[in-house]
């Protein structure tokens, strides 16, 4: 099962703020040119059905909340123990802990014997991973707070029973009650959940305002001999109609149905040998044979000028954005780390 969407991975993001609720939806460009975003957001899953009759104790997996006791039980804290603050605001073990039971399910990790020194390191990992991602989500709130920023609770709601009906498979409640029970998710954490990613939804329109940048419009024509390529130069060169040549010839699926075309995009999206060739062409020019990873590429410019980022660029670039100045807002705080998070290795 995985937990994973637009609401538990706010959760599951270190400084991977970008696309859970930061950017929306992404659509992922056709041309095999394309670098692609370096994070992406899996959709809602449906939990694993319940049992249909209780195992026997030899067969019984662990619960959620039995695995995170053992994986937590060398820091030997109480609930109410601090274990970091940020900004003089208090993270405890009890929060810790259930948000480390959340990842323990979202990585289908629930059966794992933490106790064994081979997984110490791994169990480190995923400790500090939280530890992080709580520190990530106190500074939210508090960036929010200083912006000014209020939620709307009629929209918070809204959002709340989408997931609801998204994490349990069904909008019934007895379905949503058993996913509870199979995840350890209580009706706090969820409720801090929805508010957080709206907040983060909200800080991110807040602080990301993007301006208009330099971008080409171009074709192209892939293909993975040398030879048919600068055949193929010559007839773009001799006037034949360069769409009719991508349609024909081109072996990137998804611009050749389209006559090559990639539409408008931004330096640093493309390869690095691609990018360089379309943006040293003026419009109507058909550049020399391009070599990349892909195969021979013959690319012709569309246009070129100063405009708005336009979807995926668009979202890649607010992505960028508030990340960097998340970044700078993370070094800024005052982040104390009150407990360790390596786990004994014997």
């Amino acid at each position: 099962m995985r937990l994973y969407g637009k609401l538990v991975l706010v959760l599951a993001a270190t400084v991977g703020l970008l696309g859970c609720g930061v950017s929306g939806s992404r659509t992922t460009p056709t041309a095999t040119v394309y670098i692609p975003p370096t994070a992406t957001v899996a959709p809602p899953a449906s939990p694993t059905p319940l049992p249909t009759a209780p195992p026997t104790p030899a067969e019984r997996p662990l619960t959620v909340q039995e695995s995170a006791a053992t994986a937590l039980s060398d820091l030997d804290l109480q609930s109410e123990d601090v274990i970091a603050k940020v900004n003089g605001e208090a993270i405890t073990l009890g929060e810790f802990a259930q948000y480390f039971s959340l990842r323990l399910v979202a990585l289908g990790e629930v059966n794992v014997d933490w106790s064994q020194p081979a997984n110490a390191e791994r169990l480190t990992n995923l400790r500090t991973q939280v530890r992080d991602q709580l520190v990530n989500m106190v500074i939210i709130r508090q960036e929010a707070a200083k912006l000014g920023i209020e939620l709307d609770q009629a929209q918070m709601d809204t959002f709340a029973a989408q997931i609801r009906a998204q994490l349990a498979g069904s909008s019934d409640d007895e379905a949503w009650q058993a996913f509870k029970v199979q995840t350890g998710l209580d009706e706090a954490t969820f409720a801090q959940i929805i508010r957080e990613s709206q907040l983060l939804q909200a800080l991110a329109e807040e602080v990301v305002v993007l301006e208009e940048v330099d971008q080409v419009e171009a074709a192209h024509i892939l293909v993975a001999d040398e030879v048919l390529a600068k055949e193929l130069l010559q007839r773009a060169r001799d006037g034949e109609d360069f769409g009719e040549l991508a349609e024909a010839y081109s072996e990137d699926p998804g611009s050749a149905v389209d006559g090559g075309k990639l539409g408008w995009f931004p330096e640093g999206v493309m390869v690095p040998e691609f990018e360089a060739a379309a943006f040293a062409l003026q419009p109507g020019e058909v550049s020399d044979i391009v070599q990349t990873d892909y195969g021979y590429h013959i690319i012709k410019l569309v246009g070129r000028e100063v405009r708005a980022l336009e979807p995926p660029y668009d979202e890649m670039a607010r992505s960028q954005t508030f990340n960097a100045w998340f970044a700078r807002m993370r070094t800024a705080a005052d982040i104390q780390v009150l407990v360790a998070m390596e786990a004994p290795a014997q």
